[in-house]
């Protein structure tokens, strides 16, 4: 099917966690690599898929139709297409797009990118599994893509996740702070020699996959062993969501109070016009407003939860409700952060260069039925 989604031209050169540019930055590495006087061969190994074609994709995150949600029972609404650009020089000018859980994907796969399952399996099957791994992220920030694949052992050039050092240490320093706690938790009696086997645990909690090594970790808070590693990962992708979340509220509350003062048109508008405009900007406001209220209820029922066990020493049955519900809590956060981050940046680009941000009618109106549309992709 022919991609719909034109309000989401403006952000796909712009860092939005709802789109993965695959196709640019491959063009990024190409370039890169033929200024280092290195051949198209010698560069294959960076790219991020095997199949060579596959390296043109762009990945969206967007409500799948017909599914509904709710705060907790998020039912995995958000899925992720794939967009196919007609023309990789070009990708405004449009293209295809299919929803990654299609029951024709590798018939569409191998029509529009040259992935074929029974010619060249080997290839064909590590990158139909790398597309299936970011399937199951809410978002497509650089850190959570990164952090996933390093976990699969999937290598590819630093240039697809455009995150420094210091963030990615930041980042990491932060979610580990809060993991340190959970083993303190299972292992009340731990002493300094055994300092050793705090750190092999920290490993394996962040790795999150060797279930085995996890079993104390879960028997102490009472999770099902089965979804161990689902909720652990979900509750690390919780804890770099608040880190996020602290790090946008700045940019989050300037939208905020340009929409209070300057969200004006600086040119002459008639009544029909400016009232069809307010209805345009007070559904907006309604939209941001609820998914800021999404995100306030999980964090606040987090903090209350981790600081009443771990810093107050008291009922620990909040914080163990809060695991039991974390991958729930995690596809909302990443939904809903996500599409007030990707409204925030439309914001930025449509109003870029104007004295306030303050825009005519027509840009104005423009930039709020995108938003609308935004919101509306994360439900």
């Amino acid at each position: 099917m022919a991609i719909r989604d034109s309000y989401l031209f403006p952000t796909l050169e712009a860092g939005s966690s709802r789109v993965f540019n695959v196709c640019s930055r491959s063009a990024q590495l190409s370039k890169s690599m033929s200024n280092g006087a290195e051949s198209a061969q010698a560069a294959e190994p960076g790219f991020l898929f095997l199949t060579r074609e596959l390296n043109n994709v762009i990945l969206v995150k967007e409500a799948r139709p017909s599914r509904k949600s709710s705060l907790y029972h998020y039912d995995q609404s958000i899925g992720t297409k794939l967009y196919f650009p007609y023309n990789t020089s070009r990708i405004y000018d449009g293209g295809k797009s299919v929803f990654i859980d299609d029951p024709q994907i590798q018939r569409i796969l191998k029509h529009h990118a040259g992935l074929d399952i029974d010619e060249n399996s080997d290839d064909a099957d590590r990158d139909l599994s790398l597309i299936r791994l970011l399937e199951e992220l809410p978002s497509l920030d650089p850190f959570l893509v990164k952090d996933k694949l390093d976990i699969e052992g999937i290598s590819a050039n630093e240039i697809y996740f455009q995150i420094s050092d210091s963030e990615w240490k930041a980042i990491q320093a932060h979610v580990a702070d809060k993991l340190k706690p959970i083993i303190a938790f299972a292992f009340p009696d731990s002493t300094d020699q055994e300092k050793g086997r705090s750190r092999f645990l920290m490993e394996k909690l962040w790795n999150t996959k060797d279930i085995e090594a996890l079993i104390p970790i879960t028997d102490a808070f009472n999770l099902p062993r089965e979804e161990a590693s689902k909720i652990f990962s979900a509750w690390k992708g919780i804890m770099y969501y608040d880190f996020e979340y602290n790090r946008s509220l700045p940019n989050w509350r300037k939208y905020i109070e340009w929409m209070q003062s300057d969200a004006v048109p600086t040119d002459f508008v008639d009544r029909e016009r400016r009232e069809l405009l307010q209805e345009l900007k007070d559904t907006v406001r309604a939209q941001y407003k609820e998914s800021w209220q999404k995100l306030m209820h999980i964090f606040s029922s987090y903090e209350e939860s981790y600081e009443k066990l771990f810093v107050l020493r008291q009922d620990p049955g909040p914080f163990i409700e809060f695991m039991r519900y974390a991958v729930s809590a995690y596809w909302v956060l990443g939904s809903h952060m996500s599409a007030i981050n990707h409204s925030v940046i439309v914001w930025e680009i449509l109003t870029s260069g104007a004295f306030k941000r303050r825009v005519g009618y027509d840009q104005l109106y423009n930039l709020f039925e995108m938003q609308r549309e935004i919101f509306n992709s994360c439900r």
